[in-house]
């Protein structure tokens, strides 16, 4: 299948025009992330300073409610991983920052109204990865950044792979699949130069 059909070049232009928007709206939603930690992590800082530097509180967890009692703020150890979990004004968890199992990597994650998790930012093992649901909460995207190279996987609604595009050390890669997972076309490195 080294020649691409008629029909996929509009759909690469798209994919093309769509990982750029996606490239933009990471780039902002990382900056988001990293200034809210660090305003976080000041605001900590600056309550918990006292006059007497041996002062130190130690605790399993503090919660943080507001005037009308509801959860807004969570911050603690569960299970044996750090955490921190923000909540909306109806006690519904809408960001949570914490270590995340089984390899120890930070992580940050989103989640919609209705607690749905719609973004993570995350540091794994294979190295650092950008995942986005649809609104079933099935993943829809991903961006990987490997040892190896750069991989973006756009999933169906059930949240099986469709489409990856790649870049490894053997040159760029794109490979289509059909809703069984097998695979429809493909092309990759020389084949890729029109």
């Amino acid at each position: 299948m080294d020649k691409m059909p008629d029909k996929i070049d509009p759909c690469i232009e798209e994919l093309r025009l769509c990982i750029s928007r996606l490239s933009r709206s990471h780039a902002r939603m990382r900056l988001l992330a990293i200034a809210s930690c660090v305003l976080f992590a000041v605001t900590l800082m600056i309550g918990l300073r006292s006059p007497d530097r041996s002062a130190s509180i130690e605790c399993d967890e503090i919660t943080v409610i507001d005037k009308s009692g509801r959860k807004r703020m969570w911050l603690g150890v569960d299970g044996g991983q750090p955490g921190l979990v923000l909540f909306d004004s109806h006690g519904r968890p809408r960001a949570a920052l914490g270590i995340a199992p089984p390899y120890q990597e930070p992580s940050l994650g989103f989640f919609t109204s209705q607690g749905i998790p719609s973004l993570a930012i995350g540091q794994f093992k294979k190295g650092p990865a950008l995942t986005m649901a649809a609104s079933n909460g099935k993943p829809a995207l991903a961006v990987e950044c490997l040892a190896q190279g750069s991989v973006i996987t756009l999933n169906d609604d059930d949240g099986k792979n469709r489409i990856k595009l790649g870049v490894t050390d053997a040159g760029p890669a794109i490979l289509l699949m059909d809703k069984s997972g097998s695979p429809v076309w493909n092309v990759s490195g020389d084949r890729m130069n029109p």
